[in-house]
């Protein structure tokens, strides 16, 4: 293993960190590929979380046993030394440094999980992602001066950009069913937001700089209760979901990490959602399966 870091030290310079930048604004490639690097140098943790995607990303261009077991190893390996620095801890000195992990392994598991993506390993992700969102809650301080708040501060107004045609009469098929079929002011207003958050992200679904809000704001911002509903089968909850994964679909067709996730979770909601809810997600179903990625 020893004799490979090199090289995947080299693959992450080269390509990797640039699937990092797409996902993450896109506007600042030094900071993937230099900045984090010699963060990495100093904890161990991002040293190997690094060396895991870079694994991570060379199985899945070119298939092979020794660079899936690569991925695992130096990935479990991160895990464990993340927990343990965790434990004692976040400070000025290693806050950016596990926000940076946090990112890694948001996007090792999208790129781990993609084969056999599907609604339910989507939960386990987003168990992963919402790490970050607490990184930034408690490490808020050190993160203000830091070289990821740029990214972390980003909230562009959704009217720059148009939502995609059809999208519209979607949202409105969506909210007429809220009316119709939620009576319960809690859920109404859970619904009403999660409907909000699915319009903002739909609106830079075409924006290539805006990747990180069309697939992690979304993910971040919804509330539990709203995921607790999807997982419970509720109806309207899995159309939203349903229509979501178009912006899933928009960003794997260009990120090799992503690629699938659109597809798996849209054929997850069709097998759970009554028969006369599909009308909601007829939208997604064209955009989706109209339009397979190549």
């Amino acid at each position: 293993m020893e004799q490979t870091r090199p090289t995947l030290i080299q693959k992450y310079r080269d390509s990797t960190s640039e699937l990092l930048t797409s996902l993450t604004n896109g506007n600042s490639p030094y900071l993937w590929r230099e900045l984090v690097l010699e963060m990495s140098a100093q904890h161990d943790f991002l040293y190997h979380a690094i060396l895991g995607l870079s694994s991570l990303h060379a199985d899945l261009q070119n298939p092979s046993e020794k660079a899936s077991l690569l991925a695992l190893e130096h990935h479990s390996i991160s895990i464990t030394q993340f927990r343990q620095a965790l434990a004692k801890g976040m400070t000025a000195d290693n806050s950016n440094a596990m926000f940076a992990f946090q990112c890694i392994a948001v996007a090792y598991s999208f790129g781990f999980y993609g084969q056999a993506a599907s609604l339910a390993k989507l939960k386990d992700l987003l168990t992963i992602l919402r790490g970050s969102k607490l990184i930034v809650k408690y490490g808020s301080t050190t993160l203000e001066t830091g070289p990821f708040w740029p990214m972390i501060a980003l909230k562009p107004g959704a009217d720059e950009f148009a939502l995609p045609p059809g999208a519209e009469e979607m949202i409105r098929c969506l909210e007429s069913r809220m009316n119709s079929t939620i009576s319960t002011a809690t859920y109404r207003t859970v619904y009403e937001s999660t409907i909000d958050l699915l319009r903002y992200a739909l609106s830079f679904s075409n924006a290539p700089e805006y990747y990180q809000i069309v697939v992690n704001t979304f993910l971040l911002m919804v509330e539990d209760e709203f995921l607790n509903l999807v997982y419970l089968g509720e109806p309207l909850a899995l159309a939203i979901m349903g229509n979501y994964a178009v912006a899933l679909q928009v960003v794997g067709k260009n990120s090799i990490l992503i690629r699938g996730w659109g597809v798996k979770v849209l054929e997850g909601v069709r097998q759970w959602l009554p028969k006369d809810w599909h009308d909601c997600i007829a939208w997604a179903e064209e955009e989706v399966f109209g339009a397979p990625e190549r």
